[in-house]
């Protein structure tokens, strides 16, 4: 019997594929877990409306899960048009496996489940200075796909005050009002969204259906989007997306430096009111800056709805407000400035070798990209 098996995964293996994700943090300053507790298969939703993992599996130990990688494919806006768009991720190898050719033998599962079910393209991230994930997928190497770089992805972790005057909405800013969105507008929002995102690449075709409680915008409530509104017609939205309950970031250690000064900063944050460094084993007390959605005629209304949704968020238990904008997106211009932290993740296109979907050659090229700006949105990565 070969010792290792690979296979789609099943309700059954969710404590197996949570304690892995538990046991692979990221490397740097600041080791991360990216947790889906309490359910890994309730929060992969997000990800996209079709989810499959692969799990491989160590016969030699009862099975137990020693490797495992995510397929979710969902329809968005490419090129002017609604395509199945798929999303890779979620890829985790024990450490104590590392080197055993697990990966090449988990993409040859992944080719085949692209053969059978194909898809004009694929996306995926890597953190920006995890130089041994990015020398090894874009190696080449028998059996992985093509990964074509496609710029940076910026995350902008925007520190939250303890104390902040509430926010009266509606309420007037020059030619906008700003409001809370409401059952009532949610056809209406759908509608603003597939106008603006039919000129992005990627954007997500957003259907009524997304914002249930079992759809890709899962815990997303009506009453969280705020709207911006010039002369009664929606030009503008952000929300505020809380995952905690089915989606966490988790510390798992601090490099050397962080770990002898960490008393000293988080004493200087509290005379500032500024989040500390949070304990080990802590969770990272987040919301994300969801449908950062423009009108390309009312961009000014972007930096209002970005200082209102801080001011909302303020005040209670989440200490960053986290926005995420491709590299070449237009609301750079209009981005004001704001204290914290910028983290970059390379966004990749990944396909398969002698794929037969010739078009998808045309959204690798950097001046599509440059035309249509990607458009990712944060809390499904």
């Amino acid at each position: 019997m070969k010792r290792f098996r690979f296979e789609i995964a099943e309700t059954t293996d969710d404590p197996g594929l949570r304690a892995l994700l538990r046991k692979t943090p990221t490397d740097g300053h600041i080791r991360l877990s990216f947790c889906r507790e309490p359910n890994f298969f309730d929060a992969s939703v997000v990800e996209g409306s079709q989810h499959e993992t692969i799990v491989c599996r160590d016969m030699n130990y009862q099975g137990r899960i020693v490797g495992m990688g995510s397929r979710s494919s969902r329809p968005c806006w490419i090129d002017g048009r609604v395509q199945r768009l798929g999303y890779l991720s979620g890829l985790r190898i024990d450490p104590k496996y590392r080197g055993a050719g697990l990966l090449q033998r988990g993409y040859r599962m992944f080719a085949k489940m692209h053969h059978q079910d194909p898809l004009c393209l694929y996306l995926t991230t890597i953190a920006d200075g995890n130089e041994r994930a990015w020398r090894l997928l874009t190696s080449g190497r028998a059996g992985l796909p093509e990964y074509h770089y496609a710029g940076d992805y910026l995350s902008f972790a925007i520190p939250l005050r303890r104390k902040s005057n509430p926010l009266n909405l509606p309420v007037s800013k020059g030619a906008y009002v700003l409001q809370r969105g409401d059952e009532e507008q949610m056809t209406e929002l759908i509608h603003f969204w597939s106008e603006c995102g039919r000129h992005r690449s990627f954007f997500p075709a957003y259907e009524l259906s997304d914002f249930q409680s079992d759809g890709s915008m899962r815990g997303l409530r009506p009453s969280d989007i705020l709207i911006a509104r010039c002369r009664g017609q929606i030009v503008g939205t952000m929300a505020a997306w809380d995952q905690i309950d089915f989606r966490q970031t988790v510390v798992q250690g601090y490099g050397e430096l962080l770990t002898r000064f960490r008393p000293l900063i988080n004493a200087w944050a509290r005379l500032r009111d500024m989040p500390p460094l949070p304990e080990l084993g802590r969770s990272l007390a987040l919301r994300l800056a969801a449908l950062p959605v423009v009108s390309s005629t009312h961009p000014a209304c972007f930096p209002l709805l970005l200082h209102a949704l801080r001011q909302v968020c303020s005040g209670d238990r989440h200490r960053y407000l986290v926005l995420g904008l491709h590299e070449h997106d237009r609301l750079h211009q209009v981005l004001p400035r704001l204290p914290g932290q910028v983290y970059r993740t390379r966004l990749c296109l990944v396909r398969w070798p002698k794929d037969p979907d010739l078009q998808a050659g045309t959204y690798l090229q950097a001046s599509f990209l440059r035309q249509s700006p990607p458009y990712l949105e944060l809390g499904s990565l």
